[in-house]
């Protein structure tokens, strides 16, 4: 799938999670409850694709990958039992959660991983910022055997 249509599927669910459960932000409730409501917006962009959180899978083996001996991704996009369509791999935080430069660290290594290596490869990886009022985002891709990132 086409980079540029996957920003806008993601765009729209993230959008679509502000607008129709913004008491979520306002409660400030766990990054495990919001990606939850996000998946379920993500389903109807990615209707070829299972979309998942806290998958951990890799056929019928758990996941593996570097230092990370069981890593719980937040939200992925993949057909599952096939590495062939692995798509997005998404990680998240919550602003008021106050993580450390060494967790945002450690999610952008286990993404790097993840759009690395063998058998994986996923096409993309976001990076989510939960806000009160809007979330930020990374995008990362690799272009010419160089991973980049774009902010959204």
């Amino acid at each position: 799938m086409d980079k540029s249509i996957v920003i806008e599927r993601l765009t729209n669910s993230l959008n679509e999670l502000y607008e129709n459960d913004k008491v979520l932000f306002t409660m400030e409730v766990n990054e495990r409850t919001i990606c939850s409501q996000l998946a379920c917006y993500m389903k109807k962009y990615f209707v070829w694709y299972n979309v998942d959180c806290e998958y951990n899978r890799n056929m019928w083996s758990p996941k593996e990958c570097w230092r990370f001996l069981t890593p719980y991704p937040d939200i992925l996009i993949h057909q599952r039992l096939n590495n062939d369509n692995n798509l997005v791999f998404i990680e998240t935080k919550t602003k008021w959660s106050n993580f450390s430069k060494e967790e945002k660290k450690e999610d952008i290594d286990k993404i790097n991983c993840f759009l690395e290596n063998a058998p994986y490869e996923y096409k993309y990886w976001l990076f989510v910022i939960f806000g009160k009022d809007e979330p930020k985002y990374e995008f990362f891709y690799k272009e010419d055997g160089i991973i980049r990132c774009q902010s959204l």
